[in-house]
C-alpha cells in the first residue's frame, strides 16, 4: 500500500486479521491489532468478534475474556454478539469441562457489569451447555435469574425439557 501511498484502514486489518487466524497464527493476529494504534486506527467489533471466535475455536477463552475487557477502551462495547460467541466457543466447541461450564455463568455476570443484558439466543446457548454437561441446577439458577417473572419463564423451562429429554434424562425433564 505504501507503494501507491495508500494507508490501511480497520477493513483492510480485518481482512488480513482474518487471513492470519484462518492459518492459526493468534499471536500474530494481536501484533496486527496493536500495529492498528501506532497508526492512529482502532479494532472495530468484527475484529474483536472473529478474535474471541478463534481464541476459544483454540482453547484460550481467557484470552477471548481479556480481548471482551480491552474492547472498552477502543470505545467497541461488547454486546450480545460477543457474549453468544464467548458462550459457543466455551461450550460448543468441546472444551468443556465442569470449571468451562461454571466460566460460562460467569458470562452472565460480565454482561450485567458491563450493563448488557443477554438475549434470547444467549441464554439458549447457556442453557444447552450447560444441560449437555448435566448443570441442572444451575440451568434453573440461569433461568431464574434471566426471566425474573417474565413470559420468557415458561419458554426457557420448555426449552430445558426439550433438551433433558434429547439427552435420555426422561425423569428430570
Amino acid at each position: 500500500m505504501k507503494e501507491f501511498n495508500c494507508r490501511p484502514d480497520t477493513l483492510a486489518y480485518n481482512v488480513v486479521i482474518s487471513l492470519v487466524v484462518e492459518k492459526g497464527k493468534l499471536d500474530e493476529a494481536m501484533g496486527l491489532m496493536k500495529e492498528m494504534g501506532l497508526i492512529v486506527l482502532y479494532p472495530d467489533m468484527i475484529t474483536y468478534v472473529s478474535l474471541i471466535k478463534w481464541f476459544c475455536d483454540v482453547g484460550r477463552s481467557e484470552d477471548a475474556c481479556q480481548l471482551i475487557k480491552s474492547m472498552k477502551g477502543h470505545r467497541c462495547v461488547p454486546n450480545a454478539v460477543v457474549y453468544s460467541t464467548l458462550l459457543d466457543g466455551v461450550l460448543i466447541k468441546g472444551f468443556v469441562e465442569k470449571e468451562r461450564v461454571m466460566q460460562a455463568s460467569g458470562v452472565l455476570d460480565r454482561m450485567e457489569d458491563s450493563g448488557r443484558q443477554p438475549n434470547r439466543v444467549t441464554i439458549m446457548a447457556l442453557i444447552d451447555g450447560l444441560c449437555k454437561e448435566g448443570c441442572v441446577e444451575e440451568v434453573h439458577k440461569v433461568i431464574d435469574r434471566v426471566s425474573r417473572g417474565s413470559e420468557q419463564h415458561g419458554k426457557f423451562y420448555g426449552l430445558l425439557v426439550v433438551l433433558l429429554c434429547r439427552i435420555g434424562k426422561i425423569k428430570e425433564a
